[in-house]
């Protein structure tokens, strides 16, 4: 139902979150369906549709009785029999896939077009002119992906299902590799140069990246080993809400599609505030240029370095708090001195960000210069093209450059001479560092410890809802941590530390109460 790339693109997102499995086998059992031998008209196949598709009796409100193979063969399989079970699991999340195509794209396109399907029976064949058309122009926009990777090399050999014969697997696999290599002007004409009429590339895009979630949340819950699968037809029916998969309780929330469910995934009462976008796709920008492959952009007038001259006097009147001695002049000197060592700390944090995220192969959607200073754009916090250990390491760039930065200022502190400019610049080296390293790992979402806490506990087994409620949990411990540490601050009339400590604790219990959240 699904097309063959769909599955490979929904295959290849899922490699990316669940370990272990056999790549090659996982992509050749999420096309295995598929696998019936046709006639010379492609109207019947052997085995016919309704034993490689497991169809429902026609009672059944899905077409596909997804789970009864499961039930039949793949429930109780070891995963690690690699081979076997990645195959079972890759045929399985096919026939869900086809049941959320068949609701999603079919029975609407049917609707919409019924004039057309009622005067010409074959009309499906003109509507998934498109669907292959954007599988053709998916694989050659994409030279790495799964497709020309992994699936050109693989071999079927063993026989895992006895309805299922060795050769029709062999063949269709064949048939696949070569359709998809085409390019011929048959192919050009009848797929590739089409308008898009009945599907188009956002459509497709938007159901790869909401199945893979819903896929992954099924996975999750049969990998619990709940109850309740006994009597049901589909997967799609699974009460995968308030259950609890988590290694730390925080309940499963999914819906029709997951996204649409995380919208109340924060809420013990009413949201106060939600993070302003830095950015939105639709706003115009001025491209400044890359860095690591980031795009550097700048919105209006906001580029005006207006960060840079606060930061210059509030550092000269802290070189003449430090030393009284010393005159206006040498005031402003030092101040110029320390001013972009204490913001450049901070812009090599954001940089160290973007260079993490080229190195994962998953770089930044921008970064944008406001009042100077620069702010991480990610459009899609949940991106699911993104792996768990990917959103980890883009969020530990920063962190590990202010590390080493701190490393390497102490050390060259030692060879300064105590009230000196070169101290002092030694000392605001140390003193950012360090404090931008240990309070962007607070777990508190916005900052680098949220994500890193979040996508840990997804790369265990959590999905991105339940991650939220666990980091949301942890958020109260943290806030009530800090406001302790402000009231200590304060006592010992450390004023600075102590309402620096009271902002982070108090945006840490916003959080904990649902009355601060990160998106909508």
């Amino acid at each position: 139902m699904a097309t063959w790339i769909v599955h490979l693109r929904l295959a290849e997102n899922l490699l990316q979150r669940i370990e272990g499995l056999d790549v090659a086998q996982f992509a050749i059992g999420n096309i295995a369906p598929d696998s019936g031998i046709p006639d010379e008209n492609w109207a019947k196949f052997t085995p016919p549709l309704e034993v490689t598709h497991f169809s429902a009796p026609a009672e059944a409100a899905w077409k596909i009785a997804d789970l009864e193979f499961y039930r039949r063969h793949l429930a109780g399989v070891p995963a690690n029999d690699a081979a076997r079970f990645s195959f079972l699991l890759g045929y399985f999340f096919h026939l869900v896939t086809d049941n959320l195509w068949r609701v999603k794209f079919v029975h609407p396109t049917k609707a919409r077009f019924a004039a057309q399907f009622e005067a010409d029976p074959r009309f499906d064949r003109e509507v998934k002119r498109d669907w292959y058309g954007l599988d053709f122009a998916y694989v050659r926009a994409h030279p790495h992906s799964l497709f020309w990777r992994v699936f050109l090399q693989c071999e079927y050999i063993d026989d895992y299902l006895d309805f299922l014969p060795v050769e029709a697997v062999r063949q269709r696999i064949d048939y696949i590799k070569t359709f998809y290599q085409r390019t011929d002007a048959k192919v050009e004409e009848w797929y590739v140069q089409r308008p898009c009429l009945y599907l188009s590339e956002t459509e497709m895009d938007e159901f790869v990246g909401d199945t893979t979630q819903r896929l992954y949340d099924v996975y999750a819950y049969l990998k619990s080993g709940m109850a309740g699968v006994e009597n049901l037809t589909s997967a799609l029916e699974l009460p995968l809400d308030n259950k609890r998969l988590c290694g730390l309780g925080a309940p499963l929330a999914c819906g029709e599609f997951s996204r649409q469910h995380s919208k109340g995934s924060l809420s013990r009462g009413e949201c106060w505030m939600i993070k302003p976008e830095v950015v939105r796709q639709t706003d115009e920008v001025t491209i400044l240029g890359r860095v690591f492959g980031t795009p550097l952009v700048v919105k209006g007038k906001t580029w005006l370095p207006i960060t840079q001259w606060a930061a210059w006097g509030i550092m000269a009147w802290w070189a003449g708090r430090r030393k009284p001695a010393r005159s206006w002049p040498e005031r402003l000197g030092v101040g110029a001195l320390t001013m972009p060592i204490l913001l450049g700390s901070e812009w090599c944090h954001n940089l160290a960000h973007a260079a993490a995220a080229k190195w994962v192969g998953k770089p930044m959607d921008a970064l944008r210069v406001m009042w100077g200073m620069p702010l991480v754009v990610y459009y899609e916090l949940d991106d699911t093209t993104v792996t768990p250990r990917q959103h980890v390491a883009r969020a530990l760039g920063g962190p590990v450059f202010n590390a080493l930065f701190f490393m390497v200022a102490w050390v060259l502190r030692r060879f300064t001479r105590p009230g000196s400019a070169a101290r002092d610049a030694a000392d605001v080296a140390v003193g950012t560092n360090a404090f931008l390293c240990t309070m962007s790992l607070l777990p508190i979402p916005g900052i680098d410890g949220g994500p890193i806490l979040k996508w840990t506990l997804v790369g265990r087994g959590c999905t991105p809802a339940q991650a939220d409620q666990t980091v949301q949990k942890v958020n109260g411990a943290v806030g009530a941590g800090l406001a302790a540490a402000s009231a200590v601050a304060f006592k010992r009339r450390r004023h600075f530390w102590g309402a620096l400590l009271a902002m982070f604790g108090a945006l840490a219990l916003g959080i904990a109460f649902g009355l601060i959240r990160e998106k909508k």
